[in-house]
């Protein structure tokens, strides 16, 4: 098992840095606009790779939310995210991202923007995201990692 974990962990390194375009049919964007969507996106596609490497960290190595390694990668979601524009099409995908260095984060910084950018995508009428919302507070108030305090619910 080991084995395949490294094998995955080696993966999403190697895949996390290939070039990410924007789509080439909407030419009615301007220069200034495609520069900002090509940097949510590469914050998207970096979170996605870095939310990834945590599951794999806590579920398979075994790591604890306060490793170093574990900690690094949410700071860097974190850092991403200040890269996505509030309100932004980036920041309603950066959703899984957003949760999963939400339960792991430590710094009261983080967690507060993190908590912030998920209202924002609830009041953009994803109101299921609630639910999700409420498990990751559950967590820091509880310390209890967010799979124990679920009762098979449905969080999305």
């Amino acid at each position: 098992m080991l084995v395949a974990a490294d094998a995955l962990k080696a993966q999403l390194e190697n895949s996390a840095p290939k070039s990410s375009r924007l789509c080439q049919h909407d030419r009615n964007v301007s220069p200034d606009e495609a520069s900002a969507l090509a940097v949510e996106m590469l914050a998207v596609n970096d979170s996605f790779h870095w939310a990834g490497q945590i599951h794999l960290y806590k579920r398979v190595y075994g790591l604890r939310s306060d490793s170093g390694e574990v900690q690094m990668l949410v700071k860097n979601i974190s850092n991403a995210l200040h890269r996505v524009r509030s309100g932004s099409s980036a920041e309603h995908g950066m959703i899984f991202p957003m949760f999963t260095a939400g339960c792991e984060a430590l710094e009261e910084t983080q967690r507060q923007n993190i908590l912030g950018r998920l209202h924002t995508v609830e009041r953009s009428g994803m109101m299921q995201l609630g639910r999700a919302r409420s498990l990751m507070v559950r967590v820091w108030e509880t310390g209890v990692c967010w799979e124990s305090l679920t009762s098979g619910e449905f969080l999305g």
